[in-house]
């Protein structure tokens, strides 16, 4: 029974890892469109119908968004999630 909580609690912590790896991958994938695109992380903020504080939030790691508004971000960026999403394929690879 010890031994399965130790299994456990070692896989809670990959699976954290991973989490935290795969946020900051996204947060870095939006940045650095947001700066291709050279416009502030509040301006597109608020063009996205959000507050002022929302991007920094992604970019800096402290939020993600949810799906709905993820598929804006892409439309904001002319991009689709497979664009995104290959490029998170390629980055755990």
């Amino acid at each position: 029974m010890a031994d399965e909580q130790i299994t456990l609690g070692e896989s809670k912590i990959e699976e954290n890892s991973f989490e935290n790896e795969y946020k900051g991958f996204i947060s870095n994938r939006i940045t650095e469109l947001r700066l291709l695109k050279n416009i502030s992380e509040y301006q597109m903020s608020l063009e996205l119908g959000q507050n002022g504080n929302y991007i920094r939030m992604i970019s800096n790691g402290s939020s993600m968004p949810k799906m709905g508004s993820f598929l804006r971000i892409c439309e904001y960026f002319n991009c689709n999630i497979g664009d995104i999403c290959d490029a998170v394929k390629i980055w755990i690879k």
